[in-house]
């Protein structure tokens, strides 16, 4: 969906009139993120209310439930700056699919695996940090400090594509 928001609307030949309308480059930007963001947010809750209803334990839900939009902002804005950079929806989606195996490798394979002199930075990595603070009732305070970083790589990579929109927006029709 993030990724065909803006290539999308290009070759659609829609982004021209969108950007002729009454509305700040922010409400455009907020009407092309807000719908993936709760869908993604819904989903990941009705994830969670299956693994409930199956009597699964999952502890500290609702800042499980705000790591996982935390997570989902970064995911978005990522394929909102893909879609920006994009000169056509095929190169976009190409360039999705590269940036998930990767994300992938990186969110993953480290759980598995030894990593050596990277072991320090694996504590940083949101799917170990699902993992620390859903599976038991007691929340080590440590965890939500080591949610800031991904909190700012987010905030970080969301202000990018949104930087990248305000610049790229009119000039790359």
């Amino acid at each position: 969906m993030v990724t065909d928001s803006v290539v999308g609307e290009k070759e659609r030949k829609t982004f021209e009139v969108l950007l002729m309308v009454p509305l700040s480059e922010t409400m455009i930007i907020l009407g092309k993120i807000l719908p993936s963001l709760v869908f993604s947010f819904i989903q990941s809750m009705l994830w969670l209310g299956l693994l409930v209803l199956l009597r699964v334990p999952v502890y500290n839900m609702p800042l499980l439930a705000l790591l996982l939009l935390i997570t989902g902002l970064a995911f978005i804005g990522v394929g909102l700056f893909i879609s920006i950079l994009a000169d056509s929806t095929k190169e976009a989606n190409s360039a999705i699919t590269v940036v998930l195996f990767f994300a992938t490798f990186i969110l993953f394979v480290p759980l598995f695996m030894d990593m050596g002199a990277l072991s320090p930075l694996i504590r940083f990595i949101p799917s170990l940090i699902i993992v620390k603070m859903s599976s038991g009732p007691h929340l080590d305070p440590g965890i939500i400090y080591d949610m800031v970083p991904s909190t700012v790589f987010s905030v970080l990579i969301f202000l990018a594509a949104v930087v990248s929109f305000r610049r790229e927006g009119v000039i790359r029709l």
